[in-house]
């Protein structure tokens, strides 16, 4: 599945929030659910959820409504632009910015109020403006893949654990044979969402952070900087794998073959 979405957890909780409204409606109550994770999970598991909601808070009902990724994405994008978006919405962190500037999605903070639940037992919260907008409940890590033959044959013992440990093993593995590269940094000029993932990964594992106070922090932004220029270093130092092909590579891996790349 893909990072940063809503999360399960915060589905019952957002559902919680809901049915604490919704208890008190005299007649049932049906709720569109958007979202793309029902296609993703093993069968049946999402819809067991929703039933066991369902079960909980009695004359309240859920229809999902899934789809692929960039289906329910722009399903989403539309039904804001035109104010028919569905009841509940699974989000992906780089959508809130945009749909809260529509208003086409409601404060959780005022919900959380509501329901009286502490907001403190959250682990994380996407506020703008003071409000949260998304609780990322699910987190996903960000691996890097790598081919032991190769850092083998280059004499380098064993993954690096820093930026100065990384450069110093690609450029070994750069230098150990013709043609390979010591990094694939998959990005694509058609599926830009590579820079947030494959790069933005750098400045959060160190800490940092795209957002100052909930609002977009990019120019200035140190931590950034430092991330775009150490990936400029290794360009500029010939170790990056160049162009649009794929490289195959394998995680502790023993085998004759050689990959393009050490990671990837």
């Amino acid at each position: 599945m893909r990072r940063g979405i809503l999360g399960l957890a915060l589905l019952a909780l957002m559902f919680a929030f809901t049915g604490n409204v919704l208890a008190q409606a005299a007649t049932p109550v049906t709720l569109e659910f958007a979202q793309w994770w029902e296609p993703e999970l093993p069968a049946g598991e999402f819809r067991a959820l929703i039933d066991e909601f369902e079960a909980q808070n009695p004359g309240i009902t859920v229809t999902l409504l899934s789809g692929p990724y960039s289906t329910t994405r722009d399903q989403i994008i539309a039904g804001a632009a035109t104010g028919t978006l569905p009841d509940v919405v699974g989000l992906d962190g780089a959508w809130v910015s945009d749909l809260v500037r529509q208003r086409a999605i409601t404060s959780l903070s005022a919900l959380m109020d509501e329901a009286g639940f502490d907001d403190a037992e959250l682990a994380a919260q996407i506020q703008l403006g003071g409000a949260t907008y998304m609780i990322p409940v699910v987190n996903f890590v960000y691996p890097v893949f790598v081919n032991l033959d190769l850092l083998e044959q280059a004499g380098v013992a064993a993954p690096p654990t820093t930026r100065s440990e990384f450069a110093e093993a690609a450029a070994k593995i750069a230098e150990a044979a013709p043609g390979v590269a010591g990094w694939a940094l998959p990005l694509s000029m058609e599926q830009p969402n590579g820079i947030q993932n494959d790069v933005m990964s750098w400045v959060w594992a160190s800490g940092g952070s795209m957002l100052d106070d909930g609002q977009p922090n990019l120019v200035g932004n140190q931590d950034i900087i430092d991330v775009v220029e150490f990936i400029k270093d290794l360009r500029d130092a010939g170790v990056l794998a160049l162009g649009r092909s794929r490289c195959a590579s394998r995680t502790r891996s023993r085998s004759s073959s050689t990959s393009a790349s050490a990671w990837s």
